[in-house]
């Protein structure tokens, strides 16, 4: 029963939903401002929908040879799901109104970009993660995007540069922690010919990169630290973090279950983004 329902919290994507909103809730955190809930809802919402479309098409475009726990839990449970995203989807659109435009106008390439990822609308019904090697780079720059500039967009002390830091930051976060979900779909990828980081290169590499990242990220971290942008404590407790989610994410590069990835994986949004609002 409770690996069921394990099973069901994960794989419907609520467990990166409520992460999402706990990730957007950090970034009104280091703002300085109170936090917006209307924001880290929509945002937690725009999430689900997303994530769950992006699940029902892959759906549809994954061979049989290749299906995993995740799919066959969308074929299972679809129109459940299709339901909660329409519904989902209504929450969003009813709530444009209360937006400011000038909130509003930032977010319009992400969700483009967004769009063009989930949707096969290029030519030959490509999506833009089925060019070479962009996938995890979209989806990084997108989730840092969001952090970036709700930082910028509410904090009272507007400046470009802090931003820019936090962007840089949580981009090399987010590849550090998507790169083991390449590995874990090199086959598929490999089937559809689709190029990616985890087809080009051997673990023992994507290892020695993502230790760069995590270097980098510190690099970062210290930037941020000596522009003022976060205390020693905050530092400490930032580095821990990646340092947990590069062992996490190491350990992703060898067959691990479908739970570990989406479930610990993801979870480390959650985490990154509820260190902020316990300091």
């Amino acid at each position: 029963m409770i690996k069921k329902l394990l099973s069901y919290y994960i794989y419907s994507n609520l467990h990166i939903s409520i992460a999402a909103g706990v990730y957007v809730a950090g970034a009104f955190a280091i703002s300085g401002t109170v936090i917006s809930y209307f924001w880290a809802g929509l945002v937690s919402i725009a999430t689900y929908v997303v994530y769950n479309a992006h699940r029902y098409i892959g759906y549809y475009q994954t061979t049989s040879e290749h299906i995993a726990q995740r799919i066959l839990f969308i074929k299972k449970y679809r129109w459940q799901l299709t339901g909660l995203c329409f519904a989902g989807l209504a929450l969003l659109f009813f709530s444009f109104p209360v937006i400011r435009i000038q909130r509003l106008l930032p977010y319009i390439p992400l969700i483009v970009i967004t769009g063009l990822y989930l949707l096969p609308i290029l030519p030959n019904k490509k999506r833009l993660r089925d060019l070479p090697y962009i996938k995890i780079f979209l989806i990084a720059i997108v989730w840092a995007a969001v952090f970036a500039t709700i930082y910028y967009t509410f904090t009272t002390d507007s400046r470009f540069m802090k931003a820019l830091t936090l962007f840089l930051e949580k981009s090399l976060f987010f590849l550090l922690i998507t790169i083991p979900f390449d590995y874990r779909d090199r086959h598929i990828d490999r089937s559809q010919g689709v190029a990616t980081l985890a087809t080009a290169l051997t673990s023992k590499s994507l290892r020695m990169v993502m230790i760069v990242l995590s270097i980098l990220i510190a690099v970062a971290l210290i930037v941020q630290y000596q522009i003022q942008m976060i205390d020693i404590t905050l530092f400490i407790s930032l580095l821990s973090c990646y340092l947990i989610s590069l062992g996490l994410s190491l350990w992703g590069l060898s067959s691990r279950s479908e739970l570990y990835y989406l479930g610990v994986l993801d979870g480390l949004i959650l985490f990154n983004g509820l260190i902020y609002l316990i300091q």
